[in-house]
């Protein structure tokens, strides 16, 4: 269950709603096509079909010789992975992508490698034994310092929220005894995300902070807004989105049971249950 929650953790809000068509064989499709139907077939939580589309825009880069694109492609790559628990490959398509940035000197895909590198040290650790959050924590303090350079304010905006967690996620082994400076420093990190992508008009975003939100707040024993944080979550969730439903379903199982409200946590862990069957036949359903 913890390898199941931390894997959880990691999704990047992937909402539904996106038009996806073609196919990734089709010989006369060009790179960013490919790279763009990848991205649209992970936010529908497609892993299979945005696999696909990210290894043909690897081959169509690599045809190519344009190791900028093929630098790209790893790194959404590395994102998929992430998602279906491939968390060894996650590592070495981010490394392969974050040594073709260095050695071109490409700012904003570094940053983009490294976010993916800080990624799996963040989600991999189960056991006390096994966190590598410092770790985690350089690479996404190198990341910000790229993306700052290269003015990419999305990419910010993620690497803001990843922060946050890694500061919730070294509270993790203490929820009785918090950490005050960790705690702060999670929220901290969570409203410098959330500012920069209302100035920017990140909308579409929205789905991300209140992920990230939802596990803080819990943390914090902020038991109604925690509640009020996954119950807007699901609001705007797709139909299908099977991955972010039973998030914001494993939060509530939590918070009612924190405040004693033990009918309504089994009825949340029942649609918990219910939300991740699903999600784990979308996983199941990934290759590589």
């Amino acid at each position: 269950m913890k390898r199941l929650f931390t894997a959880l953790a990691i999704a990047s809000a992937f909402l539904g709603g996106c038009a996806v068509d073609g196919s990734p064989h089709d010989e006369t499709a060009g790179f960013d096509y490919l790279l763009r139907q990848s991205d649209n077939y992970g936010k529908v939580q497609e892993y299979e079909l945005a696999t696909d589309y990210a290894l043909k825009a690897i081959e169509v880069a690599d045809s190519k010789g344009n190791r900028q694109q093929r630098a790209e492609g790893l790194c959404l790559l590395a994102g998929i992975d992430l998602l279906t628990w491939r968390d060894e490959q996650a590592w070495s398509h981010a490394l392969e992508a974050e040594s073709i940035a260095r050695e071109e000197h490409i700012d904003s895909t570094l940053a983009k490698a490294l976010m993916q590198k800080g990624r799996v040290c963040a989600y991999g650790g189960i056991t006390q034994a096994e966190t590598r959050d410092d770790e985690a924590l350089e690479y996404f303090t190198e990341a910000m310092q790229l993306a700052e350079k290269s003015n990419v304010p999305r990419l910010k905006v993620d690497i803001f929220y990843h922060i946050s967690q890694v500061y919730v996620n070294k509270n993790r082994f203490n929820d009785t005894n918090l950490n005050p400076q960790w705690y702060a420093l999670a929220g901290e990190y969570l409203e410098k995300g959330e500012r920069l992508a209302l100035l920017h008009g990140f909308t579409d975003m929205r789905a991300k902070a209140l992920i990230y939100k939802m596990r803080y707040l819990r943390q914090g024993g902020r038991i109604k807004e925690g509640i009020k944080c996954c119950t807007d979550l699901l609001a705007i969730c797709s139909e299908k989105d099977w991955l972010n439903k039973s998030q914001a379903y494993n939060q509530l199982v939590m918070l009612h049971a924190l405040d004693g409200n033990t009918q309504e946590a089994a009825a949340m862990h029942q649609q918990y249950v219910y939300c991740i069957e699903y999600y784990m036949q979308q996983k199941a359903d990934s290759k590589l």
